[in-house]
């Protein structure tokens, strides 16, 4: 690993996808034990896409995550798109994680909602469960973990 540093910005270049996948996994379950110990429960976002199938299937095999008490969102979804269909964001995540490890919740997008009023449930649900932590990809060649 490679690791470099401009102003409060730290990057890390690894080898291959396995390795980085393995590292953003073990922040992110290192970021989970340290939140619950200040909270009951905790909510994370994750996105959905093929930048965090090595971060995924790396997460799952974790078994110090406490999967029962994490309320777990996703970032986004196709229109019109029903959450069992393949492509769907929320199918990605059921099949690449939550098929493996069971949440306390999982608050999938409704593609098939009107989107402003799914932009309103949405709201309504992160208000009553505000985010703690972010998993956000960025592309092919990233990973980020945001607390």
């Amino acid at each position: 690993m490679k690791q470099w540093t401009i102003e409060q910005v730290t990057a890390e270049a690894y080898d291959t996808r396995e390795a980085m996948g393995q590292a953003a996994a073990q922040r992110l379950a290192e970021a989970i034990r340290t939140k619950l110990q200040e909270k009951e429960t905790i909510a994370v976002v994750f996105a959905s896409a093929p930048s965090q199938n090595e971060f995924l299937r790396s997460l799952r095999t974790i078994d110090s995550v406490a999967w029962e008490r994490i309320r777990c969102y996703h970032l986004d979804e196709y229109v019109g798109l029903p959450t069992e269909a393949p492509q769907s964001f929320a199918t990605y995540l059921r099949s690449e994680l939550f098929a493996f490890r069971t949440p306390l919740e999982f608050y999938a997008l409704n593609g098939l909602n009107d989107p402003a009023e799914e932009c309103i449930r949405y709201t309504k649900l992160l208000e009553r469960h505000p985010i703690d932590i972010a998993c956000i990809g960025i592309g092919e060649n990233g990973q980020y973990c945001l607390q």
